[in-house]
């Protein structure tokens, strides 16, 4: 035969699968080799993979604001709303706080006040599209609350006028002094009212 065996082995010891003429047994072994670290390779890929999707690191926190961005713009883009990854917006989030150095009280407070912009809560539909205007919000944020501040200031500033003491009690209300010509003139007309009406009774 030309495959010959080790001496050390005997016949029985080895598998008769593996007895065979030629490298038609040594063929056969690297054949199931290559299988096999080709299954290893997918199985470690696969692994990878499962490993990548677990290692997301948002916190309940981001979580909970991606959740209330998604509330928020419920009831006006329900379909919408209903085919988010929330789980990619918690993400989003967390790069916010982690990448963009904002805190958790800054993010919260934006995502509630885009209701109260009719403009930016209707182009401001995700998370990903707060985190590229997140800046432009903030400036728009800050301009509302100085035009708030300039109004309150410019009330502020009208003249009050300053009443008398007696406005504020009617019986201390002085008493006018009437003119005696316009009070006769007064008289004389209502006694010729008087005359006129009795006239036109008696006809």
């Amino acid at each position: 035969n030309i495959y010959q065996l080790p001496k050390v082995l005997s016949l029985q010891s080895v598998p008769l699968q593996n007895v065979a003429v030629g490298n038609v047994a040594l063929q056969n072994e690297a054949t199931n080799s290559n299988s096999l670290n080709i299954n290893n390779l997918n199985s470690n890929s696969t692994n990878k993979k499962e490993r990548s999707r677990d290692s997301i690191k948002y916190s309940d926190e981001h979580l909970m604001l991606a959740q209330l961005l998604q509330n928020n713009l419920q009831s006006d883009f329900s379909r919408e709303m209903a085919k988010v990854n929330i789980k990619k917006w918690a993400d989003v989030i967390r790069l916010m706080e982690e990448r963009d150095q904002l805190t958790i009280e800054q993010i919260e407070y934006v995502i509630k006040w885009l209701p109260t912009n009719s403009f930016w809560f209707g182009n401001i539909r995700s998370a990903s599209k707060l985190r590229e205007q997140f800046s432009k919000l903030v400036y728009e944020i800050k301009t509302e609350q100085a035009k708030a501040k300039q109004q309150k200031k410019s009330y502020g500033n009208v003249r009050k006028e300053q009443l008398p003491e007696w406005a504020s009690n009617p019986e201390q209300v002085p008493q006018v002094e009437e003119d005696p010509a316009i009070k006769a003139e007064l008289q004389r007309r209502l006694e010729e009212y008087q005359r006129k009406k009795a006239a036109n009774d008696g006809a």
